[in-house]
């Protein structure tokens, strides 16, 4: 079994183009797997594995208090390594056909109001080329709604300067643009300007560099946002998602169509953007209000 297992990772890799932390992610779950099922049944081979096994695995995670997220994900990473091992290994029979996901409480997605976004981290050197950077990183992660991975891979080519737009690789390979307002623009194109002036060694197009020319990674983009975010007062995460889900929260408030957030986040579907309608009920409740002819407005 381990064989293939290894030939899977290196088809995510080499075939599928998985990103490095995907590919990671994937082999945690699967080495995870593939350890239960050899430690608890001694199975060796590809082919002894039913659903009996995967149910077992999936009850051993709750019972170690795994989150519904975390199994759904494990999951997602069994459906895809067995859908391999169907197309490329010989595997005849799918032992996921009779797994049912346990149900997860959907929890609205945490995020920032509007004027604790305010609220900065702010660095001791005001005007460093690290602190210009850091700044321009948060911003662009809550005004263009930027997962961590499209901000560091994002390149200066995909600044379209004069339809003000912003070309993003999102995942699975898909692009989609973001609308970029003058002044997000102008300060972009400022530290782009600056960079070229600090940096000694630039052999990356990547837009957000160190100082000593290598890209920016997902640690260091990571602490930048938590630094940030330090002092906004109720908030348990301070990752850079969070300022995704205030992006798209922030839009939903002000009643943007459900439509264009999907657009806007690179959803591939609308069930992943209805999370951030929580508030439609009021807003609906509004606008009946404000223009109906039978409603109770008083104006």
């Amino acid at each position: 079994m381990q064989n293939e297992i290894e030939r899977f990772y290196v088809y995510i890799a080499s075939v599928e183009r998985y990103s490095e932390n995907t590919k990671q992610s994937y082999q945690n779950d699967i080495d995870g797997f593939a350890f239960f099922i050899s430690a608890t049944y001694q199975i060796t081979s590809i082919h002894e594995i039913t659903h009996f096994h995967i149910r077992s695995w999936i009850v051993s995670l709750m019972d170690n208090h795994h989150s519904s997220r975390t199994v759904h994900r494990k999951i997602s990473a069994l459906n895809t390594f067995f859908r391999y091992l169907r197309r490329f290994e010989g595997l005849k029979a799918d032992p996921m056909k009779k797994i049912v996901r346990p149900k997860s409480q959907k929890k609205l997605p945490v995020s920032i109001p509007k004027e604790d976004l305010l609220i900065g981290s702010g660095t001791t050197e005001p005007d460093s080329y690290r602190s210009v950077m850091e700044d321009l990183i948060v911003t662009l992660l809550y005004s263009a709604g930027l997962r961590r991975a499209e901000l560091i891979g994002l390149a200066e080519q995909d600044i379209d300067r004069n339809r003000m737009l912003l070309k993003i690789r999102g995942k699975g390979k898909k692009e989609r643009l973001v609308p970029l307002g003058k002044e997000l623009l102008i300060k972009i194109d400022d530290f782009i300007r600056l960079k070229y002036l600090t940096v000694k060694d630039i052999t990356s197009d990547q837009v957000f560099l160190t100082e000593s020319g290598k890209p920016v990674y997902p640690k260091m983009v990571y602490n930048i946002v938590n630094r940030y975010l330090k002092n906004v007062p109720n908030l348990e995460r301070k990752s850079p998602h969070i300022l995704r889900h205030s992006f798209a929260t922030h839009l939903s408030d002000a009643g943007a169509d459900i439509n264009a957030v999907k657009m806007l986040l690179g959803h591939s579907s609308l069930a992943a953007t209805q999370v951030y309608m929580h508030n439609a009920p009021n807003r609906l409740k509004a606008i009946y209000t404000r223009a109906h002819p039978r409603s109770e407005n008083d104006d």
